[in-house]
């Protein structure tokens, strides 16, 4: 052990400090013990032996090459920082708010010298660091916590260190609403298909070079709380993520917030980030932190019932055009878009109508497995939108056709219910309620989207298909939809799985 021992009072405002300066703070939860301690934090495997007093200068990465210069933005330390050195903690004394710093304090063991940032989230094992990355971040604003390793063979050669994870960076808006919660971030959750978002990882180094192994005992989500920052219209809040390294799959981004409701949106590994030293640089995302849902007003047992004010797949911010309100398209009980629709590109089947493999109650049609109702990995909206979002079921959509108003508007036509809603895309205008009871200020638009069948999409503008999640109880090779075009709405229609139709999110 070396160094003298630190107070509880002065261990704590010494972690709280320990952020680095960048255009957010993340304060790392769960990895600082508070307990009274000497500075070389706990016994390191690997090193012993009296210490000695260190004075050592530091640079952070900078540079093209750097996983975290975005936009010519660079990491800055700042007052307060402690790295960990060897097990051991040196605090910064020169250098705040620049990249270059020097380091004080007592080290242990002899060169190579191994050194984490920050301190609190570093553990050494001889020559290996494990940097922990925790489930559970803080914003702060104006700061970012960037973890990164250096070695040297020598105190007067200095540090020059590497960052050891990639930048998440955001740009977020709000939206011009009465609601002002609608535009208050509560938080962002990340989640990912394929890859660890928290976790530790191991460091190892090929002389100077830092090799990073794949983050280890964690798990697929990150959630950053923001305490209900307010962001606007007007002006654009920027946002950097500490981020492991994401390989291939989606990355979701959901925002959470203060009247809970949320956004979320979806992007493969490819589309997120650029390649930069075969290392992953940045995502840039344009949102507003809200997500529209309307309460039809359906009895009991549908009465909590949320729907989405839009279809799968529609981005809210721009509906300019007629196609921008009809969102994607997907077989039943696929969760992705594809090119071309038919027996020979769906996923539960080998082919054609009768070799279904699954949801399936009558052998003439393939393997039974008694199967109605979409399970929950198979629903496009769960899939996409994750958290309680999902697929009408049959009776869902029958209750909200039963209960409430549909008034056909054709493209550019005004409401006569709602005098202010003006249709950009043909469809239905479903108004709360009916007659004596229609409530219209709360109403939402199904497009007619049209549906695809093999390459193509077809009625557009005059037809509207839309997906229950419930499989068609008299023949397997369906599953019951709602068809509707001007004069007519079928809800418990009989669509055949294969074919590309809406998908209308409920909660």
């Amino acid at each position: 052990m070396c160094g003298q021992v630190k107070s509880m009072k002065n261990r704590k405002r010494k972690e709280k400090k320990e952020m680095k300066r960048f255009s957010l703070a993340v304060t790392w939860l769960a990895v600082a013990c508070l307990v009274t301690m000497v500075s070389c934090r706990k016994p390191v495997v690997g090193f012993s032996g009296d210490g000695r007093a260190v004075t050592i200068s530091a640079v952070t990465e900078s540079g093209n090459g750097s996983k975290t210069a975005i936009e010519g933005l660079k990491v800055n330390w700042s007052e307060g920082d402690v790295i960990s050195m060897n097990g051991c903690e040196l605090t910064l004394k020169e250098g705040t708010g620049t990249t270059e710093g020097v380091f004080e304090g007592t080290v242990i063991g002899e060169a190579p010298y191994y050194v984490g940032y920050p301190a609190g989230a570093t553990t050494h094992e001889g020559a290996t660091l494990k940097l922990n990355i925790p489930a559970t971040m803080t914003y702060e604003a104006g700061k970012v916590a960037v973890p990164m390793v250096a070695v040297t063979s020598s105190v007067e050669g200095g540090l020059e260190f590497h960052n050891a994870v990639n930048m998440l960076k955001l740009k977020l808006k709000g939206k011009n609403t009465d609601d002002t919660d609608a535009s208050k971030l509560k938080s962002i959750v990340l989640t990912s298909t394929t890859s660890n978002l928290n976790g530790k990882i191991n460091v190892t180094f090929n002389g100077e070079t830092p090799e990073f192994a794949a983050i280890a005992d964690g798990a697929k989500k990150m959630t950053v709380s923001f305490g209900g920052l307010q962001l606007t219209s007007e002006a654009t809040t920027e946002v950097y993520i500490p981020l492991a390294k994401i390989n291939g799959g989606d990355l979701t981004v959901r925002f959470n917030c203060a009247n809970g409701k949320y956004m979320e949106k979806k992007v493969t590994a490819t589309e997120a980030f650029n390649a930069v030293n075969n290392m992953l640089s940045a995502l840039e995302l344009t949102v507003k932190a809200t997500y529209e849902t309307v309460n039809m007003g359906l009895p009991v047992p549908y009465d909590k019932l949320e729907w989405s004010k839009y279809n799968l797949g529609v981005d809210p911010d721009d509906l300019d055009a007629a196609a921008d309100w009809y969102g994607d398209y997907y077989a039943w009980g696929e969760t992705e878009t594809k090119s071309d629709y038919g027996w020979n590109t769906y996923k539960w089947c080998n082919g054609s109508y009768n070799t279904l493999t699954k949801y399936c109650t009558d052998s003439k049609y393939g393997t039974v497995d008694n199967k109605t109702v979409l399970d929950l990995e198979d629903d496009a909206a769960r899939a996409n939108w994750g958290g309680g979002w999902r697929m009408p079921t049959s009776a869902e959509w029958k209750a909200l056709y039963e209960y409430n108003t549909f008034e056909w508007l054709a493209a550019g036509a005004p409401s006569i219910n709602v005098p202010s809603f003006n249709a950009v895309a043909a469809g239905y205008l479903v108004i709360k309620g009916k007659e004596s009871s229609l409530d219209r200020s709360v109403y939402m638009f199904i497009p007619a989207a049209g549906c695809r069948n093999g390459t193509s999409l077809s009625d557009a503008g005059s037809y509207g298909g839309y997906w229950s999640s419930t499989l068609n109880s008299y023949a397997s090779g369906g599953a019951y939809s709602v068809d509707f075009g001007n004069g007519y709405v079928y809800t418990q229609n009989g669509s055949v799985r294969t074919a590309g139709l809406s998908v209308r999110p409920v909660r």
